[in-house]
């Protein structure tokens, strides 16, 4: 009598060996498909963070170009500090620029006129006014004349 056990084990190795490649091919199969929605999901919201930076920035824009208008709208560079004051003032900063520290006017300022400048800063409602400077600078000035909310 021949034994059967021969034929079953082999049968049943074959058939463990067949069940652990389908397995492995199934979890490589989901791995990847998942793998492909995950990078799918990600270049998503990727772009939406993008696109909400790119949002953001233009409000600052919208901003910084109403204050230009306003600047050219008041006499350009003879505008004054109750005039900058007026039009942040009319504008609803916190709701319109959520983010934005402030709104400010910078003056170019040649080194032969920094006296002269500051007289006329002083004069226009900031008797306290003075230049500060990160570092030494032996050319001309860009100096915040003007910054609101005041910081």
């Amino acid at each position: 009598m021949k034994s059967i056990a021969g034929p079953l084990q082999r049968g049943a190795i074959l058939l463990l060996c067949v069940g652990l490649l389908v397995t492995g091919w199934a979890v490589w199969s989901t791995q990847r498909t998942n793998q492909a929605l995950l990078n799918e999901r990600l270049r998503g919201l990727t772009a939406e963070v993008i696109e909400l930076i790119q949002e953001r920035f233009a409000l600052y824009e919208y901003g910084l170009r109403g204050a230009r208008g306003a600047v050219a709208a008041s006499g350009g560079a003879a505008v004054t500090r109750q005039q900058f004051e007026a039009y942040i003032n009319s504008r609803d900063s916190t709701n319109e620029f959520p983010g934005a520290r402030g709104f400010g006017f910078i003056r170019r300022v040649p080194k032969a006129e920094v006296d002269t400048f500051l007289g006329a800063a002083r004069a226009d409602g900031r008797p306290d006014f003075v230049i500060r400077e990160l570092a030494q600078n032996n050319g001309d000035r860009f100096v915040i004349e003007y910054i609101y909310p005041d910081q």
